[in-house]
């Protein structure tokens, strides 16, 4: 039996956490939320971030596996509470730099506008489709049945032709009347 002291159980439980965890992104890409964004600046803020989301995570897993009553659910509750908290004083401490503020400020609206253009990007596209679906279907339509309005336009010019070819000639004139 191997006997594990304290130290080594925690040095464990960090490199497991730590091999999770996942690569940083220098910006926070197509989210609005303004605390994504303080984190994806903030490295600190970054890390309690993902110690709070790791604390839930094991939170709701206990309380899946044992039940809200159990014991190290109720450890597992304050752990949460306690990244929790940490998270959100840092993310009161870098939302006062004003120079920080005016950074996501400007992220949000950039990203906004990158999201319009999407929309409109994608409506267009969309338009295109419909367009081109609907030209199809008249095509094959077209395809399917025998032009017969061209036939009759051709048969009239014929006979208006005919009749005028024959008021040309007097003798034929009375027979074309």
């Amino acid at each position: 039996m191997v006997t594990l002291s304290l130290q080594d159980v925690m040095n464990t439980v960090a490199r497991e956490l730590e091999a999770r965890r996942l690569p940083d992104q220098p910006r926070a890409a197509n989210m609005l939320d303004e605390l994504a964004i303080f984190a994806s600046l903030d490295p600190l803020l970054g890390d309690l971030q993902r110690q709070y989301k790791d604390a839930r995570y094991l939170r709701r897993k206990q309380e899946d596996g044992f039940g809200k009553d159990d014991p190290m659910a109720d450890v597992a509750r304050d752990s949460e509470d306690s990244a929790w908290c940490a998270m959100q004083t840092r993310f009161m401490e870098v939302r006062s730099d004003r120079d920080l503020m005016r950074e996501v400020q400007t992220i949000q609206h950039e990203q906004r506008e990158e999201e319009r253009r999407a929309r409109e990007s994608l409506q267009r596209r969309e338009a295109l489709e419909t367009y081109y679906h609907a030209d199809m279907v008249t095509r094959m339509r077209a395809a399917e049945k025998p032009p017969a309005i061209l036939e009759w336009i051709v048969m009239l010019w014929l006979i208006r032709g005919q009749q005028r070819a024959l008021s040309i000639i007097p003798s034929f004139s009375r027979l074309a009347a």
